[in-house]
């Protein structure tokens, strides 16, 4: 359903009470009052407006033959809250809306005429995005993330360049929400993957990096579980490192970035000339199984382009292991299909130029989230509104 006025983010207690019952499960009035160094009066007064919203609920255990009333702890209740994030990338578009732990339940993808402007581009999202809330059944949504390529302002709501879109100091915020009448926030594509990956991808790692290996090469960093904004403009720009000396030009107007080595466009264009695709259509998720299989049956073109990928990955991760100690990487994107041989020939390589005391503190993996870029606008939607600690 359509969302009933804007909704304003929760207060500062509201907010660690809320991300307290999130983090570790139901909780009586009294233990949060300890953890969170506040009285039990604060508790209860904080506790009663987020119980009459239906975001908290007294899930009662049945007690126990004890003396005096048993405490009752408080449980979150994902399914009272719902969220809209989206994914923008070169062409397309993705859709989704989820519940209070980011759980994607309804997406729509969309093409997108690569040829548009931001506006244009931004005003089919928010038609996308109408259109998806008028056929839920769920809570009003409350917020919307974006997750876009590319830098943003300290505020998450300007994107500030695209290289691949082509955009620049795009007021992404401003437009969606004239269009929607809800706040929406946003923020570099790859870290709210890494968000919603730490938060809600079922381990309990606290520092994790997310390379992302489509149309270019991103990387989002969480650590201390708190996405990380490192410099001026908050960006790790990993595709833009530069792999090859005097290599093939990049959209960045630099030469031989790990973007033009390991993208997909490139890794289609060398399977494409090397005869592995055929005459049919090039799937990009599917190119890494094409190089594998081709590779497994000896063409040497084939075993060239994996072993490329092998040695700039690697090299790649060695230096994120190197430079942040990441206890998990999750590899994105075209990774997400990729076969499992070549993903363990990655690992082993990337062990081998990482820092000795550090080869055995990570490991990479795929993701644990389907649908990560809604996700991660998700993921960013409920920090801004519901959880954030600032």
């Amino acid at each position: 359903m359509a969302a009933e006025g804007r909704f304003e983010r929760l207060g500062r207690n509201e907010r660690a009470v809320m991300r307290l019952v999130r983090d570790a499960g139901p909780c009586s009035r009294t233990a949060l009052a300890a953890q969170l160094g506040l009285s039990a009066t604060t508790i209860t007064k904080t506790a009663a407006p987020l119980l009459a919203r239906g975001y908290l609920t007294e899930h009662d255990t049945g007690g126990g033959a004890g003396i005096g009333r048993p405490a009752i702890p408080l449980a979150a209740v994902p399914e009272a809250v719902t969220v809209c994030g989206v994914q923008l990338g070169v062409g397309a578009a993705a859709i989704g809306l989820a519940d209070g732990r980011a759980r994607v339940r309804l997406e729509r993808s969309m093409a997108i005429d690569p040829g548009l402007g931001a506006p244009a581009v931004l005003d089919l999202v928010a038609a996308a995005v109408a259109g998806i809330l008028a056929r839920d059944g769920g809570a009003p949504c409350i917020a919307v993330g974006v997750a876009a390529p590319g830098p943003v302002d300290p505020g998450r709501r300007i994107n500030l360049m695209s290289v691949n879109l082509g955009w620049r100091d795009v007021p992404v915020a401003e437009r969606l929400e004239a269009k929607l009448g809800i706040p929406v926030h946003v923020d570099h594509n790859v870290r709210t993957m890494a968000l919603a990956e730490t938060l809600y991808g079922g381990t309990d790692v606290r520092d994790l990096a997310y390379v992302y290996v489509r149309t270019g090469v991103g990387l989002g960093l969480v650590l201390d579980r708190r996405p990380f904004y490192p410099g001026l403009h908050g960006l790790s720009e990993l595709g833009h490192l530069r792999a090859v000396e005097d290599g093939a030009a990049c959209a960045c107007g630099a030469r031989g970035c790990l973007e033009t080595v390991l993208s997909e466009p490139h890794l289609l264009g060398r399977a494409r000339d090397a005869g592995l695709l055929g005459d049919g259509p090039a799937h990009a998720r599917g190119v890494l199984t094409v190089v594998e299989s081709a590779a497994g049956s000896g063409s040497r073109a084939a075993v060239a382009i994996r072993a490329d990928v092998v040695h700039h990955l690697s090299n790649a991760l060695a230096g994120v292991v190197n430079l942040f100690n990441p206890r998990r990487i999750v590899l994105g994107g075209i990774f997400e299909a990729a076969p499992e041989p070549l993903l363990a020939d990655i690992r082993a390589a990337t062990k081998r130029v990482v820092f000795p005391f550090l080869r055995e503190e990570f490991r990479i993996e795929r993701p644990a989230l389907p649908s990560p870029g809604v996700a991660g606008g998700a993921a960013l939607a409920l920090e801004a509104v519901l959880y954030g600690p600032s």
